[in-house]
């Protein structure tokens, strides 16, 4: 069997929300080639760069990618090739990403979104900056690995402090990539930094009360959500926080499509924190964050993503 998929989507067989996009772009009949980049080794990958084929097959069936209108850059993950020493793995794993990062070279594409574009959103630093220059509020913000400049800051904050990685995942006692998540800073504890500490480290005065509201930008299309949560971070809440519709306001939509698009992402989910007095401060940007669970809170961004594939 030959497929020719107008659209690619590049993600990982634990992926739920691309399960969304996939039964959107069935139901729209729109031929679609989803593959779990754990197993990317099992397709058989013939490219010639000259002509500008690209083949992949399996036993049972091939795919030609040349006509793609697409591609889903979700969650793609490390190939999983068994038998292979750690640095032959990480070789393994670079000769991969580079074939995938070449599937750009395909004319006439929509990718939500280009993984190079991806990686340069990921600074939080980058962010942050982007941030104050389209005039958002940002809360008082520190970058350091040194406990005499953290002590100061927080004592200076007169307030909560809380600390942030400023990369998401790190290795934890198994070696596997865990998620650092905002946490608050316990004064006491900063006398068990080193001097210089081997890591830097965020450190952002704490806006609260807050209301947490998520904004998803799919394009131009703008979708926020709002949560009752009082965690420090929402995502750490047991049970998960809930999420309702919000409406937010004109001029800050519209700010939040130009920060995602000045980025050349097509997606973005922005956390903002709403302080008593109605001002939002920007908090990060998750240039490929989660969104599956906002479906359920009644928001169409599955749909969205998919009129950005095909150019609906």
């Amino acid at each position: 069997m030959v497929l020719n998929p107008a659209v690619l989507i590049l993600t990982n067989h634990q992926d739920f929300s691309s399960d969304w996009v996939v039964r959107l772009l069935r139901r729209r009949n729109v031929d679609v080639l989803r593959l779990n980049t754990e197993m990317i080794h099992s397709w058989a990958w013939d490219v010639d760069p000259v002509r500008g084929s690209w083949r992949i097959s399996q036993p049972k069936r091939s795919a030609e990618l040349v006509g793609l209108r697409g591609v889903y850059y979700r969650r793609p993950e490390r190939p999983r090739v068994k038998g292979l020493t750690r640095s032959d793995s990480n070789l393994v794993v670079r000769q991969w990403r580079a074939l995938l990062d070449g599937l750009e070279s395909i004319r006439d594409v929509r990718w939500v979104s280009p993984p190079h574009r991806i990686d340069e959103a990921e600074s939080k630093i980058r962010q942050l900056s982007r941030a104050t220059e389209l005039g958002f509020a940002i809360p008082e913000t520190l970058i350091t690995n040194s406990r005499a400049a953290a002590t100061e800051f927080v004592a200076r904050a007169g307030s909560r402090v809380v600390a942030k990685g400023l990369s998401a995942p790190i290795l934890g006692p198994s070696r596997q990539p865990a998620f650092v998540f905002t946490t608050e800073v316990d004064r006491g504890a900063l006398e068990d930094l080193g001097e210089p500490d081997p890591a830097p480290v965020i450190l952002q005065q704490m806006v609260h009360p807050k209301e947490d509201v998520r904004v998803t930008v799919v394009g131009s299309r703008v979708f926020a959500a709002t949560t009752t949560s009082t965690s420090v971070d929402w995502r750490t809440q047991d049970p998960p926080a809930s999420f309702q519709p919000y409406q937010l306001a004109a001029d800050l939509a519209e700010r939040c499509v130009e920060m995602v698009s000045s980025f050349g992402i097509r997606f973005g989910g922005i956390d903002l924190a709403i302080a008593q007095d109605g001002e939002a401060f920007f908090l990060e940007l998750n240039p490929n964050g989660e969104w599956g669970w906002l479906e359920h809170a009644g928001l169409p961004i599955a749909e969205a993503i998919v009129d950005e594939l095909v150019g609906g």
